[in-house]
């Protein structure tokens, strides 16, 4: 299903975006489904600009595709995956997880930020 849904997002995508789609595939560690590499990085490996990366990444993340944190990203596991069905349940459970992950480290943070502060 997602292999469908991704395909027709290609169609939408094209061109240099296509590009930076497949540097994702291409360097997405398959053992966990994640890659460490910041938008800037992305944009200098490929050779697109820095809106086209974001526009990507942004298209992606909407369809499901793959989900952000600061310097990582995380491919949707039913997309593509190496390994048994532990393991797809597993790296389902941290993808379902990756966001929300990210989103409480930036709220105790900022919460440390204005206890500090006052």
């Amino acid at each position: 299903a997602y292999i469908v849904q991704l395909i027709s997002m290609l169609d939408m995508i094209g061109g240099k975006k296509l590009k930076i789609v497949n540097y994702i595939l291409d360097n997405v560690h398959l053992s966990n489904n994640t890659m460490i590499a910041t938008t800037r990085e992305i944009a200098k490996a490929t050779g697109t600009s820095l809106q086209t990366v974001i526009t990507t990444l942004k298209i992606l993340e909407e369809g499901n595709i793959i989900k952000r944190k600061t310097g990582v990203l995380m491919l949707n596991p039913e997309l593509l995956m190496r390994g048994d069905d532990q393991k797809q349940k597993y790296l389902l459970l941290e993808f379902g997880n990756f966001e929300q992950e990210a989103n409480e480290k930036q709220e105790n943070a900022l919460s440390d930020y204005y206890s500090f502060k006052d």
